[in-house]
């Protein structure tokens, strides 16, 4: 089924939300380009056709940055290894060290297509050491490589932004080889962040604890519709679940601070209720007083807390599970209260072999350690950052054989709703590439102004807004059942980059029928250009398409003969 099709019910309840919102404050007519993100669906296990290079970065600089520019940066990063101490100051694609030791990373990048143009990285560093670039391409007659440096740049002592650019013949040379991707998730999941660490004086707890109206700045940033509640309370923990069963949200990631801490025994009493719903919990591993603990004694408390998580909790009913084994969840600032190589014996204990472990963090050296990966709270990225942030790392841990879950927020205490508009494009931006799990920032973590839980400012709305976006998933989902099931399910059309700047490339499997042709149109159904008859490349199934002469905004790709339309695309132009 078509894409726009499928998507217009989505649409239009969301258009006429947002006009029953902007009763409390007029808006104009949203744009909803990123409804439209969803390549994810259509990605199936596929050859890519490109060239493999192995970028080495070394510096003895305190802090280093790389940055490529807008043509260099289609890739999918394959491999990582981190050079030096296994720390965790380390980011894609950046290190920051609180000395000038020397520290590196090696990343094996493929690029799908071969660049017309110069590859060009942007590397800016502080005032001490030297940061070297060293790209190695593979060729015909061997390895071949290039090393670019940047020591000082004269009259920029703090920030030293110098463009080390790889020639265009440099790569010429280069072998084509291929790529696999793996068939991506299922249908994914949709989880909620929860916080069950409140305690009121009409509760079960009998006093205030994590909250109290009457005291300034240890309030919420909006009323709770049930009041300001106590998370013993049964009959909350009831309606909680009832809510997110209703609205299309399938478990609860429940905020851990240790054992015998008051989330500790607000968890047993969610565990107790949901054992008995269709709701799944997960636990998110945040004890932040780990942080006083000496170093030498750090890794043995986590191995005992995350040991104890799963003997309390891993075979109760309700608790989440991927491939069988339960799933946790580690928060970031817990993350870095040990570095990498004090994880790495924590997540090889023998004490933990039965347990899935997904770690807050995009980074070198995660998905080496863990089983997969995520972000919090990405609230303050715009759509376009990130949904590229979510390609990066879905492609990523989809080489890898990882779980990649993507989040999404509706807002925080600095960053405005838009009524609205805010977390539905957080919603766009979290399917840019198929995660198994999709995380809403939060259910009710009312401090920092990120909960979906109804108020007395939204009511409902919040809740309405995932129950809608998980019926655009199930929708899409079970589109793609019904194509993998038609006369054509070996046929499958994606392209990469998307969205794109000048060119693209766009993949087939066998079968393409010989009268098949390519019809692009534009958002306004203007024929752009035909691919003729038997114009396919029966090598690579592949096409290239692109000009200067096309405008920036969505375009519509048919597969089609003459008795039947094969499959529909949707592509971005930026």
């Amino acid at each position: 089924m078509c894409e726009l099709e499928q998507s217009k019910p989505f649409v239009l309840r969301l258009a006429k939300r947002m006009f029953q919102i902007s009763s409390r404050k007029i808006i104009p007519a949203l744009p909803l380009v990123f409804l439209f993100s969803f390549d994810f669906y259509h990605l199936q296990s596929a050859t890519v056709t490109g060239f493999y290079l192995t970028l080495k970065l070394e510096t003895t600089s305190d802090w280093t940055e790389l940055k490529f520019d807008s043509v260099s940066s289609n890739f999918y990063l394959v491999k990582d290894t981190i050079l030096g101490r296994l720390t965790d100051n380390y980011n894609y694609f950046s290190i920051s060290r609180s000395d000038t030791a020397y520290s590196g990373m090696e990343l094996v990048l493929f690029f799908p297509s071969f660049p017309q143009n110069d590859i060009s990285i942007t590397c800016t560093k502080g005032y001490w050491g030297v940061t070297t670039l060293t790209a190695t391409i593979h060729c015909s007659t061997g390895d071949s490589s290039l090393s670019l440096q940047n020591t000082m740049v004269p009259g920029d002592p703090m920030y030293n932004s110098k463009v080390l650019t790889f020639p265009a013949a440099f790569i010429q040379c280069a072998r084509t080889d291929t790529l696999l991707l793996r068939e991506p998730a299922g249908c994914p999941k949709i989880l909620a962040f929860y916080y069950p660490w409140y305690g009121s004086p009409s509760g079960p707890t009998g006093h205030w604890v994590h909250w109290d109206p009457g005291l300034p700045g240890y309030n919420a940033v909006n009323t709770p519709m049930l009041g300001y509640y106590d998370s013993y309370d049964y009959a909350i923990i009831a309606r909680h679940i009832q809510w997110a069963e209703q609205n299309g949200i399938e478990g609860f990631i429940c905020s851990w601070w240790g054992q015998g801490d008051f989330t500790d025994g607000a968890t047993q009493r969610i565990f107790d209720v949901a054992d008995t719903s269709s709701l799944s919990l997960s636990l998110y591993y945040e004890p932040a007083d780990i942080g006083r603990l000496p170093v030498s004694q750090r890794v043995q408390r986590c191995i005992a807390d995350l040991t104890y998580l799963v003997n309390t909790y891993g075979q109760r009913p309700a608790m989440l599970r991927h491939n069988g084994q339960p799933v946790l969840f580690i928060y970031g600032a817990t993350l870095g209260l040990l570095d990498l190589s004090q994880w790495c014996q924590v997540v090889h204990a023998a004490a933990l072999p039965g347990c899935i472990l997904v770690a807050d963090r995009f980074a070198p050296g995660i998905l080496d350690l863990f089983d997969g990966w995520h972000t919090y709270n990405p609230v303050f990225m715009s759509f376009s950052e990130l949904r590229n942030s979510n390609v990066f790392a879905g492609s990523h841990a989809n080489l890898a054989g990882k779980i990649f879950a993507s989040t999404a927020a509706p807002g925080f205490i600095s960053v405005s709703r838009q009524n609205g508009y805010k977390y539905y494009q957080q919603l766009g931006a979290s399917i840019a590439y198929k995660p198994h799990y999709i995380l809403i920032t939060s259910f009710n973590e009312w401090h920092e102004g990120t909960e979906i839980e109804p108020s007395s400012e939204y009511g409902l709305d919040y809740l309405t807004y995932t129950k809608e976006f998980r019926q655009y998933l199930d929708s899409a989902c079970n589109a793609v059942t019904a194509v993998e099931e038609s006369k054509h399910s070996r046929l499958f059309l994606s392209n990469y980059p998307n969205p794109f700047v000048c060119s693209t490339t766009i993949f087939f499997t066998l079968p393409i029928p010989q009268d098949a042709e390519l019809d692009v149109r534009d958002a306004a159904g203007r024929k752009v250009s035909v691919l003729a008859k038997g114009k396919f490349d029966a090598g690579s199934h592949a096409f290239t398409y692109g000009g200067t002469h096309l405008q920036g905004g969505i375009y519509f790709c048919t597969l089609k003969t003459s008795a039947d339309i094969l499959v529909r695309k949707m592509i971005l132009l930026r």
